[in-house]
């Protein structure tokens, strides 16, 4: 169930879809207000939001805006997300990127990212987390990808052997970045071996 004081938002352009993320979050516990992109966002009042945005226009920036008012999570989904543009929305502070159509436990995922990120506002990052935490953290499909990344293979290729689009690839690789808190792809093989757990589960 969602938590007592908490938001959830769902805005989208689209109201076929809004009507039915809006309805997944019902059934799974979570009552959500579902918002067009050009409505005046309510006033949360100091609740925390955790808010479903599909990127278009410049609605993910001007949630992205309020953080310094009140605690907002951010999941931001798409069906064209676009690998520049899913780098920039991670430094912008989104807390999950996910591609649209998904899965039910891609959403349960999500959401507890999410939640997690609400979790922790305001309060400093967490120092001394093990680099075997990070990668147990990660879901199975960011460590399949992240196998892939350790073995020198591109997303194409890791796409590939894994039977999934290369969007969707990108976007697991940036998440999986993300999670494991480093920027470039030597800093995410070079925790992957020292966390001295990974195991590869896929062949190439």
């Amino acid at each position: 169930m969602a938590q007592v004081g908490m938001e959830i938002w769902v805005i989208d352009s689209l109201a076929g879809r809004r009507s039915l993320v809006t309805s997944q979050l019902s059934a799974m516990g979570y009552p959500a207000l579902p918002l067009d992109p050009t409505d005046r966002f309510p006033e949360a009042y100091g609740r925390a939001v955790i808010a479903m945005i599909n990127d278009d226009g410049d609605v993910v920036d001007r949630v992205l805006d309020w953080r310094n008012q009140r605690p907002i999570s951010c999941v931001v989904y798409s069906d064209s997300l676009k690998a520049k543009r899913a780098a920039e929305l991670v430094r912008r502070g989104v807390n999950e990127l996910m591609d649209w159509p998904w899965q039910q436990h891609d959403l349960s995922d999500a959401l507890l990212t999410a939640r997690t990120g609400l979790s922790s506002f305001g309060s400093a990052e967490k120092e001394g987390t093990s680099a075997r935490e990070r990668v147990e953290a990660l879901s199975p499909r960011e460590r399949e990808v992240l196998g892939g990344v350790m073995i020198g293979k591109t997303s194409r290729q890791i796409a590939e052997a894994l039977n999934l689009s290369h969007r969707t690839v990108e976007v697991h690789r940036i998440n999986c970045f993300r999670r494991l808190g480093v920027n470039t792809t030597a800093d995410a093989v070079r925790l992957g071996k020292v966390s001295g757990c990974f195991k590869f589960s896929i062949e190439i």
